[in-house]
């Protein structure tokens, strides 16, 4: 069964044509540009909505000679931001701004 992400359509639209957008920079004096690294990590979730992602970590053990191992225990992490790497995350970003 596949996953939710893997389901959902991926929109190329959203990202211009990178070829306009260097001439658009060679027509003014000034050009602008800014580094989206965490703007993901800006916007929250609904609350209603962080019981539907969730991270789930296995905690790593050593054993006596020190090769690592995965315990039986799980921790689980609901997710409060939009996460990168979803398919519908850059659109929801544009519609934010």
């Amino acid at each position: 069964m596949p996953s939710l992400n893997d389901t959902l359509e991926a929109d190329s639209s959203l990202l211009p044509e990178i070829v306009s957008c260097l001439l658009r920079f060679r027509i003014h004096e000034f050009g602008v540009i800014c580094d989206g690294k965490q703007a993901f990590l800006q916007l929250n979730l609904y609350k209603k909505d962080r019981d539907f992602i969730r991270l789930m970590w296995y905690k790593l053990d050593f054993d006596s000679c020190d090769t690592p191992y995965f315990a039986d225990e799980i921790t689980v992490y609901r997710v409060t931001r939009l996460p990168f790497g979803f398919t519908c995350s850059p659109f929801l970003l544009c519609d934010s701004t």
